[in-house]
């Protein structure tokens, strides 16, 4: 019995430590775009509108989706949505850059930097609008 999960377990091994061995790419750049206003239906719409064929979303090697109510309502605003959306942090309504404890926490443009990645902002509309 001891002979035969060897015999079995040989391969399983062989196999992990085979995949260990691949240096994983180094990521270039990181784009997080707000579509304000947009949710999956209009990403739907947007794969319908093409016929299918393969949009931006497709080509991207990771696309993430969000869910943004605040900390105390399942309305947010403005100031909490986009402390969720820089930061990775819930937080209540009225609340910019800390969580509802006051605890000020970074954003991800502050830790991009950090490590030495390049950033910016780009906007299609006045940079204090509510996006």
């Amino acid at each position: 019995m001891k002979k035969l999960f060897l015999l079995l377990m040989l391969p399983l091994v062989a196999f992990g430590v085979s995949g260990c061995t691949e240096k994983e790419p180094e990521v270039k750049n990181i784009i997080f775009m707000i579509g304000d206003g947009m949710g999956l239906a209009q990403a739907s719409l947007t794969q319908i509108e093409n016929k299918y064929a393969p949009t931006a979303f497709d080509r991207a090697q990771n696309v993430a989706l969000q869910k943004t109510y605040s900390a105390n309502n399942r309305v947010t605003d403005s100031a909490a949505s986009g402390t969720a959306l820089a930061t990775g942090y819930k937080t209540n309504n009225s609340t910019l850059g800390q969580t509802p404890d006051g605890t000020p926490v970074e954003s991800i443009i502050a830790k991009a930097e950090k490590v030495g990645y390049a950033s910016g902002v780009v906007v299609t509309c006045y940079v204090n609008h509510a996006t």
